[in-house]
């Protein structure tokens, strides 16, 4: 199986164009064999929100 890889820091911006890419490059026929996409994040969870006027989803 062939698959590549992306990993971001705190955001996915790059995801959705490297993901069409390689289902793209799986499509157009330059590869005999699929190519899996593999999306990492590396992010954080944190109790609080600094912004007094946003809720938190728990609040609502």
């Amino acid at each position: 199986m062939n698959a590549v890889a992306v990993t971001d820091h705190g955001n996915l911006f790059g995801a959705y164009s490297f993901y069409e890419t390689a289902n793209s490059l799986a499509n157009s026929g330059k590869t005999s064999q699929s190519v899996k996409p593999i999306i990492g994040l590396r992010g954080y969870l944190i109790p609080q929100t600094s912004c007094p006027e946003c809720k938190r989803f728990s609040e609502r």
